[in-house]
This record gives structure tokens, sequence and C-alpha cells, in this order.
């Protein structure tokens, strides 16, 4: 994965390629979810019990975290439009894989007990909800991408809690 997406992202930046820059798009999809991967490798219980939906859970939250920062770019309707949907496909994938994550571990206490792994729901959750609207409302999208950028990372966050918690 790293070796296709690090070429193809430096020859975008470089040659301003879309091509390229396409190339480097799908596959940083899977490269998004290589930290689950990695994270779910450890002897960290809360972590490690979660092998199966962790990188699924990093890959979608990078997703929604990915197009809530570019939504806040302003960009034409055709540009908003793709990434709107990708941003809506990340949201629906990060909360179905956090529920699927809370159903794979013995405990989901260190995760669903949380303050931090509400917040990051109810994050996620508002972006969602205010990237579904078709029409155009510049406010509602900075909102909407200020929320699923702050969501996105409190759930890396709240991993990161839950598998302290785990292992005290």
């Amino acid at each position: 994965m790293l070796s296709v997406y690090g070429p193809s992202a430096g020859m975008a930046a470089v040659f301003d390629s879309s091509a390229a820059a396409g190339v480097a798009g799908i596959a940083g999809v899977p490269l998004a979810g290589y930290t689950g991967v990695l994270v779910a490798a450890t002897a960290v219980p809360a972590w490690q019990e979660a092998s199966v939906t962790m990188p699924l859970l990093f890959t979608a939250s990078g997703v929604a975290g990915a197009a809530s920062l570019l939504e806040l770019v302003p960009s034409d309707d055709r540009t908003a439009q793709v990434l709107r949907r990708y941003g809506i496909i990340g949201k629906v994938g990060e909360l179905g894989a956090a529920y699927a994550l809370e159903r794979e571990v013995s405990d989901p206490a260190p995760y669903r007990g949380t303050r931090l792994w509400n917040v990051a729901h109810g994050l996620t959750s508002l972006s969602l909800v205010l990237s579904l609207p078709r029409r155009r409302n510049r406010r509602r999208e900075i909102v909407a991408a200020l929320t699923g950028a702050a969501g996105s990372a409190a759930v890396k966050f709240a991993v990161a809690q839950a598998g302290v918690a785990s292992v005290s």
C-alpha cells in the first residue's frame, strides 16, 4: 500500500496530476486502517480483542476525518458533492465499526463506559446529520466538517484511553 501511495501522492503534488491523485486517494484508504492493524496486534487487551473491527474503525474514521478536513476548503458544487458523499460513507462506516467493536470485545466498558467514546460518536453523528441535506449551505458544511474532524480525532483518543483503562 505504501509503495503505491507514496510515489503517487508525490507525483500528484509535484506534477498536479489528477490521475496520480486518484491513485493516491484509493491507496490511502486501506493505508488509513493500517494503524488499526498495528494497534490490534499489541498485548493491550482492549485492543487485541478488537483485532477484526479495529482496522475497520481506523479506516472509516480516516475517511470521515479526511473528508471533513477537505470540506473546510471552499470548492465548487461538484467537488463538494463528491466530498459530501465520501464523508457520509466514512461517518456511517465509523459509527458502524464502533458498534461492531463494542460487540467484538468481551468487556466493552473501556470503550462504551467513557465520556470521550460517547462524545466522539455524538460529534460524528451530528456531522452525519448535518451532511445529509443535498442543498448547499456553507455554514452547515463548515459545522459538519468541524464536528466530523473532531469526532474522527476523538475516536482515536478514545481508543487510546480504552487501552490504558484495560491494562490498569
